[in-house]
């Protein structure tokens, strides 16, 4: 299997798991996404009502807030896969079919998409263990405790102590937190590291034809499909601008997306190395890889290092 193509397995199967995945658009893809924002929108509401009635309680606004903002995620980033399934399934199926395989790199390159895969691949399961073990141990407080305390601290207009209520919103709020949730954003944010990593390999490989060809007789043709490769990846580039999650969830995307800066200006000094002088189709290419493609959050922010290290000086 190609050494980055294999990584989108792993949101496939998360995203599958609650029947939103772009490329298996189905009639019960709708009433999934409604039961699921329901589900989370009752959860996110109880939480909020609970935090109005006890506004001037900075401790409770502390204990709160945080799960607070990780079901806003989840609604956030369901809703983004949801509405965007059209370009999300556009951009999967062109990494499928169009992007060009590892094979085609040279081997110092192929073992670097390697590398770049499994820590990639690491990383997504790293977030994913992390979220269920943190989700069992806060979800079960209550049970551990023997006291009839919601783990999600909540108010509702009903005296949801007594039986069956409480284990009824019990029951919702840990499906709600460990598979809504948790399978919602990691999902959304594999995808958004997936394409990353397959847009970074095909600058890398680009790289590699380009200095190839620039080292041999000029060859229109090899030009030619650089060129092109180059623009249908670019295209890809442009549609990727999502919603952020967390601290380790940020660092993850503003990793991905400096790397995928990185790589595409690397191709301009590259085309500028392989003699584009002599050879007139490596202009375009080179007027076009200068301008550096960035990754931003939702046109606001630019993903990149130097926004990853403001926002842990600005904590």
């Amino acid at each position: 299997m190609d050494e980055s193509k294999w990584v989108i397995i792993i949101p496939e199967k998360l995203l599958k798991a609650i029947n939103l995945w772009p490329e298996d658009r189905n009639i019960f893809t709708t009433l999934t996404f409604l039961i699921v924002s329901l589900i989370l929108i009752l959860l996110e509401m109880g939480q909020i009502l609970y935090l109005l009635k006890n506004i001037k309680d900075i401790a409770t606004m502390a204990a709160t807030m945080s799960t607070i903002s990780t079901t806003f995620q989840a609604i956030c980033k369901s809703s983004i896969i949801f509405f965007n399934h059209k370009k999300l399934h556009f951009m999967l199926r062109t990494i499928r079919e169009d992007f060009w395989s590892s094979k085609s790199a040279q081997s110092e390159t192929k073992e670097v998409l390697k590398n770049n895969g499994r820590v990639v691949a690491a990383s997504m399961i790293m977030v994913l263990v992390s979220a269920y073990v943190f989700a069992v141990g806060f979800l079960s407080k209550p049970l551990r405790e023997g006291s009839r305390e919601l783990p999600l601290i909540s108010w509702y207009p009903l005296d949801w102590t007594v039986t069956p209520i409480y284990e009824i919103i019990y029951f919702l709020q840990c499906v709600g937190d460990m598979y809504l949730a948790i399978i919602g954003i990691c999902g959304h944010d594999n995808i958004f590291l997936a394409i990353c990593l397959n847009c970074v390999a095909q600058f890398m490989i680009l790289k590699d034809v380009v200095t190839t060809a620039g080292e041999e007789e000029p060859n229109r043709e090899v030009y030619v499909l650089c060129i092109q490769h180059h623009t249908e990846t670019t295209d890809i580039v442009h549609l990727i601008s999502y919603c952020l999650g967390h601290i380790l969830q940020l660092f993850l995307c503003c990793a991905a997306a400096d790397e995928l800066s990185y790589q595409s200006q690397m191709l301009a000094n590259c085309a500028y190395g392989a003699s584009w002088y002599r050879k007139k189709d490596l202009m375009m290419m080179l007027i076009v890889s200068q301008k550096q493609k960035k990754i931003s959050a939702l046109g606001i922010v630019k993903l990149n290092y130097t926004t990853f290290i403001s926002v842990n000086h600005n904590i």
